[in-house]
């Protein structure tokens, strides 16, 4: 049997709990993959790193919107950014926290709307308190980690286009099907993903 973990947001928070508990009982995911991971790059620091390097978790990938489009994204109409800037900028305990599902917080910025890729590792995108340990956190989880940055203005839930958005990966047939294939270990699958909407 082979154990695979998927999560979505603060689903980031519990597996990486989970991570901790499969090492103390000498199992192993062979994949995790992250959509949109909610947590501080510190948290990663502390679970996913430590899982990587004892082979806790064989692979590691993570899905993130480009800056650009956290920027664009709405949440409930009310906060004028993603759910992950709110979360940044709000409800950690400081102002600016990175979190390991922004872009901006692995270092660069590749896609900015037609601008320049830029570096983001000072303080004029995270709180200084918090630098030492994001760079820590990229150095060492760049080596056991994929990041997927994600750009497009629509994604596609297999029954049509909806607006790229924070909550949207679960509803993505691409990212989806990537995923299933990679557990799968497989180029295409049996069946294709489709109607990923209304749940």
């Amino acid at each position: 049997m082979e154990l695979h973990a998927i999560g979505h947001s603060a689903g980031s928070i519990l597996l990486g709990h989970m991570l901790d508990l499969l090492g103390k009982s000498n199992l192993a995911f062979e994949s995790c993959h992250l959509y949109a991971p909610a947590c501080t790059m510190g948290f990663a620091l502390d679970h996913y790193a430590p899982a990587i390097k004892d082979k806790v978790v064989k692979a590691v990938s993570v899905d993130v919107m480009s800056d650009y489009r956290e920027t664009d994204d709405n949440v409930s109409k009310v906060y004028g950014k993603s759910l992950l800037y709110l979360v940044s900028r709000a409800l950690e305990d400081v102002h600016k926290m990175p979190i390991m599902g922004m872009a901006d917080a692995w270092g660069t910025r590749p896609f900015t709307g037609g601008k320049k890729s830029k570096d983001t590792l000072n303080k004029e995108y995270w709180h200084e308190d918090t630098l030492d340990t994001l760079k820590d956190a990229i150095g060492t989880l760049k080596k056991g980690v994929t990041v997927i940055e994600h750009d497009e203005e629509n994604i596609d839930t297999g029954r049509g286009l909806i607006k790229i958005a924070h909550g949207s990966f679960d509803n993505d047939a691409k990212v989806v099907t990537r995923t299933l294939k990679e557990i799968l270990g497989k180029p295409a699958l049996d069946y294709k993903v489709e109607s990923l909407t209304d749940f």
